[in-house]
């Protein structure tokens, strides 16, 4: 029957709060951690076809009970964020329910005239983009629907030219077809509006395909299964660093025994250094005296003893890295043309103040430090408090809570590591980014250096998911990871306190994790692997180019859209109503 432009019938608030629920149960049980364990299912667009089903139609308070059912819905997703901070879950809620509603409000203005398979995708990219364009935290970025496409590999592959958020469109239009059938409004257009994105997908996952990897470099991942708390409040804060040594060392056996070469280098976790770092700008401003008394958490440092302290410091990188791992020949840990990477907090000096930096250190086979790569993206309320940490009573409420301050200072440009190679296996040493943590659910930390023009050949990831225990906040980062994966085509290598640890190629295929007893997380081990590379020269992803300007074309799709259907007047409903 042909669509009519009519006044659609107002749904009541009730019947919406249960549908809307019913639509966001449905998104999240079939991502990461959901009912099919850590793989994320393409049939969660069905949860985006139900919240079409009641978003689309307006109503009494409509856009308040969206928003209600998509913060609890929130909540839900990222419930592991009571581990760190239970009222956090109520901001996190609130902000990510607010982008849920914005699907609704969109929807109702964009579907005026014309079929759910064009209304759907718009809005619902609008949403996903504008999480990115507004600055965090009031933005949030975490998974999308184009993540849960991630193992239909003939159609994901497009992300290296749309991106994840240009899978969602293909998914959402599945969606927006779907709807059209329920409510009998089918036409030619909505069939090519519906399956258009997906033909489109296909074509692109298949002519930018990457080329075969090459053997790059053997990496041992390290994983001690190093609790939180007892990361924050070690009785032995050495203990930590011996117990990462026992595993390496176990390790490096390991690959003996199988008659494998030695690692290329080897990779521990976020900040698992029980020691600062000394930065070059600290360490100059301390030879020339110009620094006054310096205060961190905890710490108080009149000026005469700062010195001895920062020398302190630098002699425990000297001993246990240049050292203990890094040493002479027959006293070393780690063996000879083995370089060391690892998380570590950075002191460095800031506007005339002392501030720390969550970083990706490497040090060369010779045991000096080669580069610091600093977080880019800090946790709000983890890791910087916008301030609101120089009020005393803040400051003292979060060292109570959380057992130190968070006042970190974030980075300006992904850092790039130069890590060593056997020479028969390349001409020149490995390149790769250094990125931590949070980074992980960001794009920008690894397109950006490839867009640039910077060669790079693996990313580097040190994370600290000890926090989370065994939440399916892993399975989301991972999922995470093999997006960057596949929208660089270039491999990851994830390297965690508590797991998952693990390495992924340029498909975004895992090639293996650390496992214990067959527990991926919160278990010790360690794994050792060759990360396939591309071949020099490979071209980078057309995604990486594209990142930024497309989040505004669906933004600016969703205005076009909006001010055509003012224009047109009235709904396109179905027979039905």
């Amino acid at each position: 029957m042909t669509p009519q432009k009519s006044s659609p019938r107002e749904l009541a608030a009730l019947p919406r709060l249960l549908f809307a629920a019913l639509g966001w149960t449905i998104l999240i049980s079939l991502g990461p951690g959901g009912i099919y364990g850590a793989e994320p299912h393409p049939a969660a667009l069905l949860g985006v076809t139900v919240l079409a089903l009641v978003s689309g139609r307006p109503g009494p308070h409509a856009f308040t009970v969206e928003w209600l059912v998509a913060a609890c819905a929130a909540a839900i997703h990222l419930e592991w964020i009571r581990y760190v901070f239970g009222p956090a879950l109520i901001l996190c809620g609130l902000i990510y329910g607010f982008h849920g509603a914005v699907f609704g409000l969109i929807l109702r203005r964009v579907q005026r005239g014309r079929s759910w398979a064009v209304a759907v995708p718009i809005a619902w990219c609008a949403m996903e983009a504008m999480r990115f364009l507004v600055p965090v935290p009031f933005g949030m970025r975490w998974i999308q629907l184009g993540h849960h496409a991630i193992n239909l590999e003939e159609l994901v592959g497009a992300a290296r030219v749309v991106g994840p958020t240009g899978v969602s469109f293909a998914m959402a239009a599945v969606a927006g077809l779907l709807l059209d059938i329920i409510r009998r409004s089918v036409s030619v257009g909505a069939i090519c509006a519906g399956l258009g994105p997906v033909g489109l997908l296909a074509l692109l996952a298949h002519q930018t395909r990457p080329p075969e990897s090459v053997e790059g470099p053997m990496v041992l991942l390290v994983q001690p299964s190093v609790s939180q708390a007892r990361k924050q409040r070690p009785p032995k804060p050495m203990d930590l660093f011996r117990q990462q040594v026992d595993l390496t060392v176990e390790g490096m056996n390991a690959l003996k025994e199988a008659g494998q070469m030695p690692p290329d280098f080897v990779c521990w976790g976020e900040t698992m250094l029980t020691f600062p770092l000394v930065g070059e700008t600290l360490d100059e401003a301390v030879r020339m005296g110009a620094l006054g008394e310096v205060s961190l958490p905890g710490i108080s440092i009149p000026p005469d003893r700062l010195p001895q302290v920062v020398e302190g410091w630098k002699r425990y990188e000297e001993q246990m890295v240049g050292g203990l791992l890094l040493g002479a020949e027959g006293q070393r840990v780690l063996p000879s043309d083995c370089g060391f990477v690892c998380g570590a907090e950075v002191l460095v000096l800031h506007e005339e103040e002392v501030r720390r930096v969550n970083s990706v250190c490497s040090w060369t086979p010779e045991g000096r430090r080669s580069a610091a790569c600093p977080k880019l993206e800090l946790v709000p309320g983890g890791e910087t408090m916008y301030g609101l940490e120089a009020n005393e009573s803040v400051r003292r409420f979060v060292l109570d809570v959380a057992g130190y301050l968070p006042n970190l200072l974030g980075g300006e440009e992904t850092g790039l590591m130069d890590l060593p190679a056997h020479p028969e296996l390349s001409e020149r040493s490995w390149r790769a980014t250094g990125t931590v943590c949070y980074d992980n659910s960001f794009l920008h930390p690894y397109t950006d250096p490839l867009a640039e023009g910077e060669e790079v050949d693996l990313h580097i990831i040190c994370s600290n998911e000890a926090w989370y225990l065994d939440s399916w906040e892993m399975d989301q980062m991972v999922c995470m990871s093999r997006m960057i994966a596949i929208s660089t085509a270039r491999p990851v290598v994830r390297a965690t306190n508590s797991g998952v640890s693990c390495i992924l190629d340029a498909r975004g295929v895992e090639l293996g994790r650390v496992r214990q007893d067959g527990l991926d997380r919160e278990v010790p081990g360690f794994l050792a692997l060759n990360v396939p590379v591309p071949p020099g020269g490979t071209p980078v992803t057309p995604f990486c180019h594209f990142r930024g300007p497309l989040a505004w074309v669906f933004v600016l799709l969703a205005g076009v859209a909006a001010w055509g259907s003012r224009r047109s007047g009235g709904y396109q409903e179905g027979a039905w109503e």
